[in-house]
């Protein structure tokens, strides 16, 4: 089940399910042999699953949220590593997050290395790794023309002060 296949309707579902269900979902979502529960590792799965939460219930934080999960996954924190399960984060990053966000432009490196490496769990696919070179060059305009026009805004002229004697 990977993040970004949840659709709104069935994020609504969600909302109804107590957070039992929902930590049975994320312990379901993670099934692994690795000692993810073990005494020193409770306190990062636990917020791990406080992220899992939030992006199924649909609180993104504008990609946020996806980007915290997909660090974990992708360190081993709190959770197994598993470059798959990050790798679905930071498509969910591409999915929910401004385009001239620092980590809309982090994600779609990941996801275009992992696509022309055919790493991270994922065959090689030179087109999807193309498509995500676009949306890079489309965030880097983005990013170009907020910063030019942060450069060239200018000031409204002050009014000259009238002095009364």
């Amino acid at each position: 089940m990977a993040f970004t296949q949840h659709s709104s309707r069935t994020r609504a579902n969600h909302h109804n399910l107590s957070d039992d269900a929902l930590l049975e979902m994320f312990n379901l979502y993670n099934a692994t042999s690795c000692d993810q529960l073990a005494p020193h590792r409770l306190q990062g799965y636990l917020k791990a699953f406080q992220f899992y939460k939030q992006i199924i219930l649909g609180h993104c934080a504008h990609g946020k949220v996806f980007y915290r999960l997909a660090q974990m996954y992708e360190r081993g924190e709190g959770v197994c590593q598993d470059e798959r399960k990050a790798l679905d984060c930071y498509e969910g990053i591409v999915q929910h997050s401004p385009i001239t966000q620092w980590i809309y432009i982090n994600a779609l490196n990941k996801l275009i290395y992992a696509y022309e490496m055919g790493t991270w769990g994922v065959p090689q696919d030179t087109q999807k790794a193309l498509e995500y070179k676009g949306k890079l060059q489309e965030s880097k305009s983005a990013m170009m023309g907020r910063a030019l026009r942060l450069y060239f805004k200018k000031r409204a002229p002050k009014k000259p002060k009238k002095i009364s004697y």
